[in-house]
């Protein structure tokens, strides 16, 4: 989530929760699609066709409303180092803070599914077997295992070894990786028990895998690595404990 509209780029997602009284519901979702000399965003979104609107305009336009954004790119690919904030932007703008409230990170996600559309890139870079490893990577783990039933651990543990298998030969070569690495990972709340695991990786895959990880959300390449990637899984319980299924690229 951006804390600031002045932290949002090109191609984040900023949501209302109408006011003056919100209900605790997303009510629209616009695309940021400009930002000015003093870092001043500009939405976009469907309804009444509307382009490029100021911030400060939908502000002025409706007081009390709860804001949501959407950071759509981890630190890696802002410019900063992982785990640490991106580099001061000219102008500021953080006298505009966003709301951030859990409750609403279903809608959020709802919202931002369009995005996986981009997982399609994998058909067409990778082949089918890379995809179907993809899919077919689904580890397992017991709660004695990751020391316990917090949803931080048990993503952290199940992504590890996600990533793992692919370093072990378990898995044909149009998905072998030679190397990884895990940027930054946020765990959402989801519906029947189950949550939503976003996660921002480096790899470093061989020659004939390297389009099946470039495709759908793939990031920078520099030196045979491709850098911030994003990757989305859902966890959930299985009758001995936790089960990693991936979903496709997401939001950070």
């Amino acid at each position: 989530m951006a804390t600031y509209f002045s932290d949002m780029l090109t191609g984040d997602i900023l949501q209302a929760d109408f006011g003056p009284t919100p209900d605790g519901n997303i009510s629209h979702s616009m695309v940021v699609t400009s930002k000015d000399a003093s870092n001043n965003i500009y939405l976009t979104y469907h309804t009444n066709n509307t382009k490029n609107r100021s911030i400060n305009d939908l502000l002025a336009g409706n007081p009390g409303t709860r804001w949501y954004g959407l950071a759509l790119y981890c630190d890696v690919m802002r410019g900063a180092a992982p785990g640490r904030s991106p580099p001061a932007r000219p102008g500021g703008g953080d006298r505009m803070a966003i709301t951030r409230n859990p409750r609403v990170w279903g809608a959020a996600v709802a919202a931002v599914l369009a995005i996986g559309l981009g997982w399609l890139g994998l058909r067409r870079l990778g082949n089918d077997t890379g995809l179907e490893d993809f899919r077919d990577n689904r580890p397992t783990a017991t709660a004695a295992e990751v020391g316990g039933d917090d949803p931080d651990r048990v993503a952290a543990a199940l992504v590890e070894r996600w990533l793992r298998r692919f370093t072990t030969g378990e898995y044909g070569g149009a998905s072998r990786l030679r190397e990884y690495r895990i940027d930054q990972m946020a765990v959402l709340p989801a519906s029947g028990g189950r949550f939503v695991v976003s996660v921002c990786v480096s790899v470093k895959p061989t020659g004939r895998s390297f389009g099946s990880w470039l495709g759908g959300s793939g990031g920078r390449v520099e030196d045979g690595w491709i850098h911030g990637k994003f990757l989305r899984f859902a966890v959930v319980r299985t009758g001995t404990g936790y089960q990693l299924r991936e979903l496709g690229p997401g939001p950070l």
